[in-house]
This record gives structure tokens, sequence and C-alpha cells, in this order.
């Protein structure tokens, strides 16, 4: 699914060794509506009053300034005094369309006195509120103009019928010519020819009928190098995609865009160079891609819900709770009644009960075609999975299958749930059916030599990764799909003979370095030693006769690790002539130093079993142990060994030499030497004796860690409060008013304030105090609300 988008794409097809990943986002609207007549279009003797000549005159210099809101507002006053008018209707229209008013353009185009020739305008409305359908209908119902029929392959790629998409733009080559200025629409087309399958064509289109380069524009240059992804040539694709950032980056400096719109704006060519990395194995350069990418928050919404598709493909089943709550900032989840997906396979139907229906945030639901949306919901699917939420996986079937293209299957994500939850019995029927169903033609071996189909069927049973199951995303024919999930669940029910079967039985990835591991571990744990071997052997002949100049350079370790496995399952298992064998064709085309050593030191260990001579003379073109050139070994043999009386003897001659203590500090010395010995002594382990009625296998909660502190330094402890009501109050609060004095605002004289203002407190206030509130004109000190007394 890479790049089947336009400028506002930002993709990534399928990450390998991880979960389906997402393609673009949506592209730029194709066909966009123009304004309609200006004033001096108008007939100088239409019988309309000057008021109108000159609305029209200031309408025509607001549409010249592009400012639309004014547009809609001058037409608005045309209306009211000339009610019907279509030029005003026209161009009142249009603004509101350009000024993103979609709805309330469509709803004044449907209106009775609506002008019959804006029927164009209407169906651009219709698509972009959505309604693909009812677009379509109105838009072959029309003539078909240039913009008419761009518009039609618009609608139709978004339906997601790139065959369709790519006659209408064929269509419109021939009947129409265009110009250098329409790279829009040049664009859209080169989207319409990689979505429809067909990017071996992209160049020459490019060439013979656009007329039109990459350096063109980073829009032509972007997809382009998606045209590259789906033919697998990454590195030329991350070529034409750093020209794409370049010649965007001088584009959008030159109209003083800032850092962050011309972040925002190149988005989808940052994701997509991160997913090529990814797909040339440099997997930790794609991840920083995608973390900082997603950490700077970009306000495009598809090139965001690509990057989080492409990180979780990239993690697999890795920090799984991040990955959900990551999916939570693209898509919500709301129940539904409905099929909540099938429980078995051929003959058992589909389980009813509750559904879930995924709704994708931020118009994503328009902006994302069907397959990368179902991309996000498989991923979604395999988390839950990783993650043992197997119910909300179970749910969330229904509405995958409904995503999920024609050309695949969902029977193997059924048949990976169940091998998740054990239920191992009931998966056998599905796979039944899945084999017996068309199969599909395999596709070419053009995943990463390393990851692949290991990966794939080893996930089935329930990692987000490669996917549950190659037929849904994998690259898998159903047959091979079949297979790979009977041998997990052969593998979960511990029958190893016939998971290596069933893994065996799938052609074309045999010679893959992970399912030659797997193929191995399965047969030497059903006791197939020979069978074990004969697997590593025939791998090391694959990768013998398809190394050529060209990939010797990349290949050559692979075939050296298989070498190398090959030589120490044979030596382990005794067949030691075999894993010399192994050993010296290793010797002769290991790459490093380091690994030659190692392998001539696995010839020597071999052949010393059945030919010493040979083995002596092997291991004399070792190279000698680093710290032991200066060392003679004969003298080394010839000397004695330690002994118990060399040990007691030197011991001896070290205390001759030192001076003799006096009787106090030896008899300080003897007794440290006991204290040391009595310590040293190892001490008798008593047996633990546990209450009356204790259950080990039952102990119940553990004990209070605090139970031997003292109440008061424990950290449930909580001091008791006092009662500072029986508290005697002393000082001046029950004083009296002196006489003379006059005591201001009804408060307390020389004493403490309540909780509230001057005599509104809810302390004791004395009668004085109270008397001179009512003075006052206050509540004389009254208490209020029954409140408590302030503190001190």
């Amino acid at each position: 699914m890479a790049g089947k988008n336009k400028k506002k794409g930002g993709g990534a097809a399928k990450a390998s060794g991880g979960g389906v990943a997402a393609g673009g986002g949506g592209g730029k609207d194709g066909g966009q509506a123009t304004p309609g007549k200006s004033a001096s279009g108008r007939s100088a003797g239409s019988g309309e009053g000057p008021g109108v000549e000159e609305l029209f005159s200031k309408l025509e210099g607001h549409i010249r300034k592009s400012e639309f809101s004014r547009v809609v507002k001058t037409a608005d006053e045309i209306l009211a005094a000339s009610p019907g008018d279509a030029d005003a209707l026209r161009c009142k229209a249009v603004a509101l369309i350009q000024n993103g008013s979609v709805a309330d353009a469509l709803k004044l185009l449907q209106a009775p006195n609506a002008p019959p020739d804006m029927a164009f305008e209407k169906a651009y409305c219709l698509y972009r509120l959505n309604r693909l359908s009812d677009s379509l209908d109105l838009l072959r119902s029309i003539d078909r103009t240039a913009d008419t029929l761009q518009l039609e392959g618009q609608v139709l790629y978004r339906l997601g019928d790139s065959a369709a998409c790519i006659s209408r733009f064929e269509e419109l080559f021939k009947k129409h010519r265009l110009d250098q200025s329409q790279l829009e629409v040049k664009t859209n087309v080169l989207a319409a020819y990689v979505m429809g399958g067909r990017s071996a064509e992209v160049k020459g289109l490019m060439e013979s009928q656009l007329r039109v380069a990459a350096r063109d524009a980073f829009d032509v240059a972007y997809n382009s190098a998606c045209a590259l992804i789906e033919m697998r040539d990454f590195r030329a694709a991350e070529e034409m995609l750093l020209l794409a950032r370049r010649v965007g980056q001088e584009v959008l400096i030159d109209e003083e865009l800032s850092t962050q719109e011309i972040e925002d704006e190149l988005a989808p060519i940052t994701v997509q160079l991160a997913y090529t990395h990814q797909m040339l194995g440099r997997r930790m350069e794609a991840l920083e891609s995608y973390v900082a990418f997603l950490k700077r928050k970009p306000a495009d919404a598809p090139s965001a819900a690509v990057a989080v598709t492409n990180l979780l493909a990239l993690r697999g089943a890795r920090d799984v709770v991040d990955g959900l709550k990551r999916l939570d900032r693209v898509v919500a989840v709301k129940e539904s009644e409905g099929k909540a997906g099938k429980e078995g396979g051929k003959g058992e139907g589909k389980g009813e009960g509750k559904g879930v229906e995924v709704v994708f945030l931020e118009n994503l639901e328009t902006k994302l075609s069907r397959k990368q949306k179902a991309a996000v919901v498989l991923n979604r699917f395999l988390l839950l999975v990783a993650a043992n939420r197997l119910d909300e996986a179970r749910a969330s079937l229904p509405c995958l299958e409904r995503l999920l293209p024609d050309t695949e299957d969902p029977l193997p994500l059924h048949a990976a749930l169940l091998i998740k939850e054990g239920r191992t019995d009931a998966v056998p029927s599905i796979l039944a059916s899945l084999a017996a169903a068309s199969p599909a033609t395999a596709p070419a071996d053009s995943g990463s030599e390393t990851g692949g189909a290991a990966a794939a069927w080893g996930e089935a049973a329930g990692g987000a990764g490669a996917g549950a199951g190659a037929g849904a995303g994998g690259g898998y024919s159903r047959v091979q799909s079949a297979r790979l999930l009977s041998a997990q669940a052969a593998a979960m029910a511990g029958q190893w003979a016939q998971a290596a079967g069933e893994l065996g039985a799938v052609e074309g990835i045999q010679h893959r370095p992970a399912v030659v591991a797997t193929l191995m571990d399965l047969k030497e744990r059903a006791g197939d030693v020979a069978g074990a071997e004969a697997v590593v052997d025939a791998a090391v002949e694959w990768w013998r006769n398809h190394m050529d100049v060209s990939s010797a350079t990349d290949l050559a370790s692979i075939r050296e690790s298989l070498l190398r496995a090959a030589a120490e399952f044979k030596a382990r298992h005794g067949a030691v002539k075999g894993a010399a064998d192994d050993w010296q064709a290793l010797r002769k085309m290991a790459s490093t130093q380091t690994l030659k050593t190692q392998a001539l030191a696995g010839l020597v260990s071999c052949t010393a079993q059945v030919d010493p001579a040979t083995a002596e003379k092997l291991a004399s073109e070792l190279p000698p142990m680093p710290g032991t050139s200066g060392l003679d070994v004969s003298s080394l043999l010839q000397r004695p060994g330690p002994s118990a009386f060399s040990h007691s003897a030197a011991a001896a001659a070290r205390a001759a030499k030192r001076p003799a203590p006096d009787d106090e500090s030896a008899a300080a010395s003897a007794a440290a030497a006991a204290s040391e010995r009595a310590r040293a002594k190892k001490k008798r382990k008593r047996k633990v004796i546990l209450p009356k009625g204790f259950d080990p296998a039952n102990p119940g909660p553990p004990p209070d860690p605090e139970r031997w502190l003292p109440r008061r330094e424990r950290s449930s402890f909580r001091p008791k409060k006092k009662d500072k009501r029986k508290v005697d109050v002393r000082g001046a609060q029950g004083a009296a008013v002196v006489k003379g004095e006059k005591a201001e605002g009804g408060g307390v004289v020389g004493g403490l304030s309540g909780d509230g203002d001057g005599g509104k407190g809810g302390g004791k206030t004395s009668a004085a105090a109270a008397a001179a509130g009512k003075d006052k004109g206050g509540d004389g000190g009254k208490k209020k609300g029954g409140g408590r007394k302030g503190r001190r």
C-alpha cells in the first residue's frame, strides 16, 4: 500500500517482520470549483439599479483578493436587492467552497432557485462531504469536460476503483491537452497508477504522456518514489525521497513558510523515508525516525496514522500497552450488536454477539483508503491478542472482515485466535476450509531473507508482528497460510514431527535462516537428527547456488551462519566427519580473521577424534594465545606440582622470617585466630518450627512488617486530637470595656478574634463587646452557623 496517495500522503506499505503497515493519507483535492462571473461579465442594460452594479464591482474586488468571507457577505447583499440573481448565487456558492463551508454551499446549490449550470460544483461538494456514490452519479449525468473527468477520477480513486480511475485519466489525456501548469492533475494521475498496481508504467508515463520530471515538483518526486517502493527498489526510492524533500524545502522556503509548517507539509516524505530505512534493514534508524516524527505531534493526521502503524509493525509484540495507547489516538471503538466472529471452521458459521465498530478520528475515515484502514485495525487486533485481551480481539473481527480486501481471507485470523486460546482442536476445520478454497499464486520471494515466514507463522498464535497467519497480509497463498497455521497448532500441542512436516511442506521458504533453525529444532525434538542435518545441508546448498557476484557481499554472512550452525549441530550429535567438512568449508569462505580462527578451532576439535596426526598439524596453524609468548611449556611440565608439604614448608619459611612476638601479642594473636576459626565453622542449620495449625500451601496474608514497632512509630498511627473546648480561656477575652473607650466594629477588645470579622466571630465575646457591636449596627458578636472557634 505504499504511496498510493498524492501530496498529502505519507506512506509505507508493509513492514518486514512486523505487522501490516499502513499506506499514505489523502491527497490534494482535484477538480476544485472556480469562482463565478465577475461584475465585468454583466451587461449594462440588465435592468438593475446602480446599487446592484456597485455591489457587483465590490464583489469583483473581493474575488480578485481571494477575500471569500467578504464575497459571501456581498453576494448576500446583492441577493437581498435582486433575489435569485444567478451570478450572485454562483459567486456565493464558490466562495463558500473556497472558504471551507462545503455543507452550506451544497445546501445553496440544492435550493430550487439554484443555477442549473452548477451541477459540477454540486458534485464537487458531494465529493468533499464523502458522499462519493451520489457525486459519481451526478458526474455521469453531465457533460464530460476536463474538470468533470478529473473529478470523476478523484471520486473513483477515493472509492478504490483504480482501473476505472486510470481509464478516466486516460480519457482525459486523449480528449484534452494538459499543459505544464496542471501539475496537480499529473500528480493525481501518477497516484492512480501506483494504486492500480501499474507502478512499472509510471516512468514511461512521465516521459511520454505527462512530460513531467521528478524535479518539477516534490509531489511528483514523492509519487515516483512510491512507484519504486511498489517495485521493491528501496534504494532508488530512498534517493527519490531525498530529492523530493530537497525540492520541497526549497519551494516552501521561497513561499516564506515557517519551519513547523514546512515539516507538516513534508510529513508524508518523512514517514515514507523512514519506511524505506525499515525495509533496507536499518531498523533502529527507522524506529528513531518514527518516534521523533510522532513526538513533534504533526498536523498531518494521515501521516501520523501511518507512522503509528509502521512503528507498531516495527516493534512487534514489544511494549504492547504503549502500542494500544498510540492506536487510541487514531481510532475509537464503540460497541455494536452484530456478529462477533467465527468460532470454528467450515460448517460452524459465525457466532452472534456483541461486536465493536472502529471509528477513525480526525477525518481519517475519508483520508485513508480501505486497505490502509484494514492495516490499522489488523495491527490493533494483533496487539490485543498479544496482550491476551482475547475477548476484545474476537469482538473486533467483524469490523476487520468488512475492511479486508476481497483477495485476503480472514480465516487465518480466526485460526490464530483459537491457537492463542489453546483451542487447537477447532483449528483443523478452519484450515481445511482455507486450503479447500481456490489457492492464489504464491508471490515471489521478495521479503526479508532473515525475517519472513518464520516470524509470520511463529507470531500467528498471538504476536503483534508479521501477522496472524500469512493470509491476512503476509503475502502467502491460502494453502501456505493453512500449512503455517497448522504447523503452529501442532507445535503448541507438542506434536513436533507433524509441525516439522507442515512447515517443511511450505514451498519457497525452507532456505530462510529462521525457518531452517525452526525446522532443525522441531526435528531434533522429534528425534529425527538425520532429518535436521538434511534440512541445514539443503539450505547451505541453496544459498551456494543462488549467490552471484553482485549479491555475494550481502548474502555471504547468511551462508556463513548456516555453515556454522550445521557444523555445531553435527558435532553435538557425534557426526564429527560431517562437522569437520563444514568447518573446513567455513574456513575457506570466512570473511573475517576471527571467523577463520573459530572455524580452524572447530576443525581441530573434530579431526582429533578421527585423525590425531592431522589434528596436531592443523593445531600448529592456530595463532598463539595472547600473553603466552614468553612461557616455556617443557619447563612447566618438568616442574613438580603443588603439594600439601610444599605449602606447609613455604608457610614455615615465611613464619621464620617474621620477628618473634612478645607473650602478650602472641596471646592476642592466638585469641584472634581462635575467634576466626569459630566464625568460620559452619553453623548447623536449624529446622524451621512453624506455628500450630499453619498451612504452608495457604499461608494467608503476610504479617504486618511494623508489628514490632511501638504503636506511635507505625505509619498508621494517628494521634488523638485534644478537645480544646475544655481548656480554660485566660486573658483579656472576658475583660470589660474601659469607661470612655469605644469598641470599633463590635469586635473583641484586647482578646482573640474568632473565625469571622469583628464581632461576627465564632468565639465567646464579652457582654460589653456585644453591646458595642449593637451600637455599631453589627451582629453583637453572636455565634454564626455553630462554627468552631478559630485556632490561636
